[in-house]
């Protein structure tokens, strides 16, 4: 999670091994029963804008992000919505790829066309 800067308060999904600087913070469930996708979708779902501290230095601190207020279903019905929103970020992501493909082979054909 974005902790500091621009972008404070912006959640991100990431696989480790990962090296956290000042300006981030690693929230780690895994002692709870929370389902990490659904939790990931549900923070990037609900702005944490308005948690966000300071002027010049926009911050988020973690006793603010402890605070913050979380509905959690059950363990079962996390698993299948961390699941639905998971798969469809790698939908995206493979569209997105297949997208850049498309751009790169008409960047191509155009300077062929004139040339």
């Amino acid at each position: 999670m974005s902790a500091r800067g621009e972008g404070t308060g912006t959640p991100s999904y990431v696989h480790g091994p990962v090296w956290i600087t000042g300006n981030s913070m690693v929230v780690n469930v895994d002692d709870f029963d929370i389902n990490k996708y659904f939790l990931f979708a549900n923070l990037t779902a609900n702005s944490l804008k308005k948690y966000v501290t300071g002027g010049a230095q926009p911050q988020l601190t973690r006793d603010v992000l402890v605070k913050v207020p979380i509905t959690l279903p059950n363990a079962d019905e996390q698993q299948k919505i961390g699941s639905f929103f998971q798969q469809l970020d790698n939908t995206i992501t493979l569209h997105q790829r297949k997208l850049d493909l498309l751009k790169e082979q008409k960047k191509g054909y155009l300077q062929k066309m004139f040339v």
